[in-house]
């Protein structure tokens, strides 16, 4: 079959099968069944001029051919490591001959909606087993599509404003403390490739304002950190952990957040006490954050990130740094 792919390739044949805009690279993505012969077939079409940004008749680019599918939990069950290895490395196929991962479908449907839909499935899964593999490989997924381009920062509906506050519902449906391990790590690979923990998120639901001599409705508007301070106070499963992982999740915040936006975070949720009481472990959590200031070591972190434009994990390895430093900068080691 390659062989005879490899000869019409060379004696002219195109890249569209029957008729323009049916992509021979989506055909494979639909058809061939078998990985590793999937993942040859695309490196001869992509290496012999195939277009990986061709739309095809159904509005839908290669790059998406190829995720949708994991929106059904199915998938993922059926695939051994070895086929999600050949996946993921199809993935970085398309990606590096030019594939968009910013790309939209014909119903507006990008990449990244895709991963947070198939995040939102398995993120209810009782089989702690599969949910970790599942987890792995979305992780995995979504960082090469961040390598290659895909916006950390994308507007996903007019509801959800930012990506990291879509992962916020991740939580909302998290059923065990450890769920939290995964939302940290997506949550992780966004901020170290450009996301920004300091985006204003403005709530539908307008809030009560009081002044001397009138009372007025505004709309709400505030950071990612303050939504999920709000939602993790009201998930008592999550907060009898003994680790502590909501914790973990806000330092994620709280070391990569600019100065203001961080202290007036907390400073809010503290002050709000008496109107929404919060958990004492929360309480707890966030009253030594704001009674400590951060040390010269997250200072500059801060600093590096802004100078960096927040792209670390892009930038880091172009510089000269030792490499304790390096993994400070990309939370793989704590002092």
């Amino acid at each position: 079959m390659l062989h005879l792919v490899r000869y019409l390739l060379q004696n002219g044949a195109g890249h569209s099968i029957n008729r323009q805009g049916n992509s021979a690279l989506a055909c494979v993505l639909r058809h061939v069944r078998d990985w590793e012969f999937r993942y040859e077939l695309l490196d001869m079409l992509l290496q012999n001029g195939g277009d990986p940004n061709c739309v095809g008749r159904d509005g839908s680019a290669p790059l998406m051919v190829c995720l949708v599918p994991l929106i059904n939990k199915d998938p993922l069950h059926c695939l051994s490591h070895t086929k999600k290895v050949f996946y993921l490395n199809s993935v970085r196929l398309l990606c590096r001959h030019g594939a968009n991962p910013n790309c939209r479908s014909r119903s507006n449907l990008t990449p990244l909606h895709v991963l947070v839909f198939t995040a939102s499935e398995y993120i209810t899964l009782n089989r702690e087993n599969d949910k970790e593999s599942a987890f792995a490989f979305i992780s995995q997924l979504l960082t090469i599509l961040l390598q290659h381009g895909l916006d950390p920062n994308a507007h996903l509906s007019q509801r959800t404003e930012h990506i990291l506050l879509a992962l916020l519902d991740l939580v909302q449906n998290a059923r065990q403390p450890t769920d939290l391990d995964y939302v940290c790590a997506l949550t992780l690979a966004l901020l170290v490739h450009g996301a920004d923990p300091n985006v204003q998120i403005s709530s539908s639901e307008p809030i009560i304002c009081h002044s001397q001599s009138s009372v007025y409705l505004k709309k709400a508007s505030s950071q990612v950190l303050c939504y999920f301070i709000q939602l993790v106070n009201t998930k008592t499963e999550l907060l009898t952990d003994r680790e502590e992982r909501f914790a973990q999740f806000i330092g994620l915040y709280y070391n990569t957040m600019e100065h203001r936006a961080l202290y007036s975070c907390l400073k809010g949720a503290l002050a709000n006490v008496s109107l929404v009481p919060l958990h004492s472990k929360v309480a707890r959590v966030l009253r030594n954050l704001y009674s400590q200031p951060r040390s010269l070591k997250q200072i500059a972190r801060v600093a590096i990130y802004r100078a960096l434009g927040r792209r670390v994990a892009i930038t880091v390895n172009k510089l000269n740094l030792p490499g304790p430093l390096r993994e400070y900068l990309l939370f793989e080691w704590t002092p």
